[in-house]
């Protein structure tokens, strides 16, 4: 799956065994770049806890983008965000 597209080819560094029940989460750089008023970034390990968050609840993945737009507030988006959910069945 294609979430960028570049006219350039990538070797796969690692494969993921899932199953049936997994979710995986693939996202774009501009999510942990997104900053706030306080030019604070919204980073790694603010999603990873997000995510943590958005897994023990049972949320829908709408929970994600609601919070990085809360915590972006006014501030102007500067590069694509992207969120993909992959259900595996």
């Amino acid at each position: 799956m294609a979430l960028g597209i570049i006219k350039q080819e990538f070797e796969p560094t690692a494969t993921i065994p899932v199953k049936k029940g997994d979710v995986v989460y693939a996202y774009s750089d501009g999510i942990t770049d997104v900053i706030n008023s306080n030019e604070e970034e919204f980073g790694q390990e603010r999603l990873e806890q997000k995510i943590s968050e958005l897994l023990s609840t049972h949320s829908e993945i709408d929970f994600l983008s609601n919070t990085v737009d809360s915590f972006r507030g006014e501030m102007t988006l500067f590069d694509d965000v992207t969120l993909v959910e992959l259900l595996i069945w």
